[in-house]
């Protein structure tokens, strides 16, 4: 009854989770020799960084293209955060039963996406996980390693296309693609105070080119709000003003004049600074 876009996607849902792609078809390289490009990226004050609500860790259907739908199917099968990669794995000093995933299908482009958050039992553990994580997949040989799909071994090649990363520290993102052709990993993993965000795409390459990108944004919106906060105006109150020099009128003192414009000296404000908002939580 499956329409064949849908099985082409589940059958790439089986090749991923069967071969440990959705669970470790990452490579990165050590956080202080990457080039990321970007003034932009922020550094986060981990330890300042208390109560971070799983739920809203994860990938919400608002953060992606509409034609991904959530499989609880799959969800409970994600397994992101210390999986194996290149022969070895990473473990996380975790709190008990303190995970949640969420997986995506998008049967129109032939695409997955998957969203994993894992609390650990302090800061320090969770930068550590991403350390020593990172040096694990600097490990693979010559940026090429060899995963299993059956009996077949497939080549894929690690590549760094992304020049716009949010975070400057504790964080890694990479992408994965067969040497001869075929679906391409994206993964990223980063830190924010004691929760390991987990989050990859499979897929075709050209699809969402700024997908990973979107997301991990949206997450951070939730998450830390005060850095990454969309600011929205309010209704019926007019915008700061652009430009910031004070125009003198027939009353006030020209500007070449001595008097300093203090925050003492200037009238009070007669309306309320525009207010961050954050996305709803999710009701999961």
């Amino acid at each position: 009854m499956l329409g064949g876009g849908v099985l082409r996607v589940i059958a790439l849902v089986v090749i991923v989770l069967a071969t440990g792609a959705a669970a470790g078809l990452a490579v990165g390289y050590p956080l202080t020799g990457l080039e990321f490009g970007s003034d932009d990226a922020v550094v986060l004050d981990q330890s300042a960084l208390t109560g971070i609500d799983l739920a809203e860790a994860l990938a919400q259907p608002d953060d992606l293209p509409s034609s991904f739908a959530v499989s609880e199917e799959f969800s409970a099968t994600v397994n992101l955060v210390g999986a194996e990669f290149c022969g070895s794995s990473v473990s996380l000093d975790a709190t008990a039963n303190a995970r949640a995933s969420k997986a995506y299908i998008d049967d129109t482009n032939n695409a997955f996406f998957v969203s994993e958050a894992v609390r650990a039992k302090d800061t320090t553990s969770a930068t550590r996980y991403v350390q020593q994580l990172t040096s694990l997949l600097d490990g693979c040989e010559k940026g090429r390693y060899f995963k299993v799909e059956g009996d077949e071994r497939i080549e894929v090649e690690i590549t760094s296309p992304r020049r716009n990363p949010p975070l400057k520290l504790d964080y890694v993102t990479r992408t994965i693609s067969p040497t001869k052709g075929g679906p391409v990993q994206v993964v990223s993993y980063f830190q924010v105070g004691n929760v390991v965000v987990a989050l990859q795409y499979a897929g075709p390459e050209k699809a969402y080119e700024s997908l990973m990108e979107t997301v991990e944004t949206k997450i951070l919106s939730r998450l830390v709000p005060e850095q990454f906060g969309e600011t929205v105006p309010i209704e019926g109150e007019e915008p700061l003003p652009t430009d910031t020099t004070i125009q003198p009128n027939a009353v006030d003192p020209s500007p070449t004049s001595s008097v300093d414009y203090t925050d003492e000296s200037m009238p009070p404000a007669t309306f309320d600074p525009p207010k961050t908002t954050t996305t709803a939580k999710s009701k999961d």
